[in-house]
């Protein structure tokens, strides 16, 4: 019984590594089809309201976080103020370079530019 129960655990260590091996990381820019662009700029304003309805104050531009594997959403003006390239107002994982892909909003939750 016991070599049942280890084989299983084996496989499901090889189909997870299989799946996730092949899984690009976070720090791997990505280009991606304009319906995976529109799926991430539907989560970005998803995550936008979430963070409206909580009170959360956009006006300094604040950074909405991961909202897929390497993208994360980020608030900025729209024109552009000098507070909006201060690095304390931008993601933190842009920053370190871990994540290379963003979705920026402006402070309605209208697409300003993504990469």
């Amino acid at each position: 019984m016991k070599k049942f129960i280890l084989a299983g655990i084996l496989l499901m260590l090889i189909a997870t590594l299989f799946v996730f091996g092949n899984a690009p990381t976070s720090n791997t820019p990505q280009s991606v089809s304009d319906s995976k662009k529109q799926e991430l700029i539907g989560l970005a304003k998803k995550r936008y309201q979430e963070e409206k309805a909580k009170g959360t104050d956009l006006e300094n531009g604040p950074c909405l976080g991961l909202i897929a594997i390497g993208w994360i959403a980020d608030i900025a003006h729209n024109p552009r103020q000098s507070i909006d390239d201060k690095p304390e107002n931008m993601c933190q994982d842009y920053r370190d370079g871990t994540v290379k892909n963003f979705i920026e909003l402006d402070l309605n939750g209208q697409v300003i530019r993504s990469n």
